[in-house]
């Protein structure tokens, strides 16, 4: 036993001897040992009278004060707390030292799928106004374990512990109890939508899609326009973070929420140990929000979103915000401010950290989000990360744009007002540019060896081949996917709110389409089509004009 938890139970030894003490002198009892209480001594008897009187009389116990009693009493309070504090404390220390002897355990590392992912561990939104007692009811009787919480208000999602191999029965059970629940769905995992082709020579072509899209001329009425510099026009990219290594040239500075992994695994063994208990781990709802949200240190402290040990994230980002400083590429709003919120380490990333990254984007009042992970239009299954996009589309009048994906599928999800779906097009010539003549094409497994993804949830189209991006090292690279198409889209919704900031979500999109020219024509392959850039600045601007 160490010297620390040896002098932890030595002080609480102390304490609890002066809190007997203190009692036994309350109710009359001689003591043994000398305390710091109040108490007179006692006289010790004589044999003689004259001696006993002359005694009693020197050893009279003065008559306290009704003031000095309640001091008295609070002081013997105080100590008796203490001493419970100590005792806690002492259980506390004699717990993990106990933890420390046992044999070494696995190392979980964040987004480990062995814990916080799989069918047992579930993200539950409860109702609002829903009451804590029959929220707590509805918990225990699925026999479930609260392990943490994550947002607050209208967006709190707990993160929940089902028994053993009964996840999806348990989804489906509290799924149905609409009283108490808002959404529920089991922590499932996804990929992030990069394309199998990814050549990295930087001397591929000069970046078609930007005069594709009439990204300078959008730019040059942007920096014209009306002066709102006292609007906060950033861009939230929920990705593996977006390095500063090598100085990529990206002004970035986010979150990073991949410690709400190692907070919930860390959770998760302390169960695992009985050190938590069995229901919901002897807390409440309500006491969970204290206790737990604090891996949210995390997201202000690990890396800021700057790290990025996967590239995609700074892939990415540079499409939508890469600025104008002779470094790496340039991004279709080079003016946007870049909130990076790193979800995940590897290329994989599950619901929990999707849910936590949207949480920090509402914190961080951005108005676009953009997502390039496979399988986001699926509500069925990521019923919770909707509720949040819906909140940020109606309560706070945010986009969020989700990549289509490259598998080359016919996707089958609805069309939601709320989410934005970019599929990719293929690369056109710089002559069909200048002449104006360029169809869009999808890019195809023939030319590029994957397809894009299409379906009546596609709404708009972008540029996804030989896209001209920045790396993590700060070099140039040419990737291929729908993950590229998507941050191109955004960015030029977020040139829509530079130029127009009072316009609602539904505005932007309208303008969005407008800007397509396809009369508001829409297919299951281009959506309403690509947005131009200088078309809907103008659109936007034009707005302002009219109010």
């Amino acid at each position: 036993m160490d010297i620390g938890l040896l002098n932890l139970i030595k002080n609480g030894k102390q304490l609890r001897k002066a809190a007997v003490t203190g009692m036994a002198a309350i109710i009359g009892l001689s003591s043994t040992f000398s305390t710091g209480a109040s108490a007179a001594p006692v006289a010790k008897r004589t044999q003689t009278g004259a001696a006993t009187q002359a005694a009693k009389a020197n050893t009279a116990q003065p008559k306290w004060t009704p003031q000095q009693i309640a001091q008295w009493r609070a002081q013997q309070t105080a100590q008796m707390q203490q001493a419970q504090r100590m005792r806690q404390q002492q259980q506390y220390a004699q717990y993990y030292q106990n933890k420390l002897a046992a044999k070494p355990k696995k190392q979980y590392r964040h987004n480990n799928p062995d814990l916080t992912t799989g069918s047992d561990i579930l993200l539950v939104m409860p109702k609002a106004g829903a009451e804590k007692e029959s929220l707590n009811k509805a918990l225990e009787d699925v026999h479930g374990t609260v392990i943490g919480s994550i947002g607050k208000g209208d967006y709190k999602v707990l993160v929940l512990r089902a028994e053993k191999g009964k996840g999806l029965q348990t989804e489906a059970k509290l799924g149905k109890d609409t009283k108490n629940f808002q959404a529920v769905n089991v922590n499932r995992s996804m990929n992030l939508c990069a394309g199998p082709h990814i050549p990295t020579d930087p001397t591929v072509s000069l970046s078609w899609h930007l005069p594709k899209m009439h990204a300078f001329e959008a730019m040059d009425k942007v920096r014209k326009g009306p002066n709102n510099w006292y609007v906060y026009n950033g861009m939230a990219i929920l990705d593996s973070g977006c390095s500063w290594e090598g100085d990529t040239g990206i002004g970035s500075w986010g979150a990073d929420v991949t410690g709400v992994h190692k907070e919930i695994a860390d959770k998760l063994e302390d169960e695992m140990d009985g050190f938590l208990g069995t229901g919901i781990g002897g807390d409440d709802v309500e006491d969970l929000e204290n206790e737990i949200e604090h891996w949210g240190n995390y997201a202000h402290t690990l890396s800021m979103g700057t790290g990025d040990n996967v590239g995609h994230g700074t892939n990415v980002a540079s499409c939508a915000g890469g600025r104008e400083n002779g470094k790496g590429t340039v991004g279709i709003n080079p003016d946007l401010d870049i909130v990076p919120i790193k979800i995940t380490d590897s290329k994989k990333v599950d619901d929990m950290g999707l849910v936590a990254g949207m949480v920090v984007a509402l914190e961080r009042r951005v108005r676009i989000v953009n997502i390039s992970v496979d399988g986001i239009n699926d509500i069925d299954n990521h019923e919770v990360l909707h509720e949040l996009f819906k909140y940020f589309y109606r309560n706070r009048q945010g986009l969020v744009f989700v990549a289509a994906g490259n598998s080359g599928e016919r996707m089958k999800y609805k069309e939601y007002d709320y989410i934005n779906t970019v599929s990719a097009i293929k690369q056109v010539s710089q002559e069909d540019i200048k002449k104006g003549a360029a169809p869009l094409q999808l890019v195809n497994v023939k030319d590029n060896g994957w397809r894009s993804n299409t379906g009546r949830c596609v709404d708009f189209c972008g540029p996804g081949a030989d896209i001209q991006v920045t790396t993590r090292k700060g070099k140039t690279s040419s990737v291929d996917g729908t993950s590229f198409a998507s941050p191109l889209v955004a960015g030029v919704a977020s040139l829509v709110t530079r130029v127009n900031p009072k316009l609602t979500a539904l505005q932007v999109q309208q303008v969005l389409i407008q800007a397509c020219g396809t009369n508001g024509q829409r297919t299951d392959e281009f959506g309403f089509g690509l947005p131009d850039a200088e078309k809907a600045v103008s659109i936007a601007l034009s707005m302002v004009a009219q109010k």
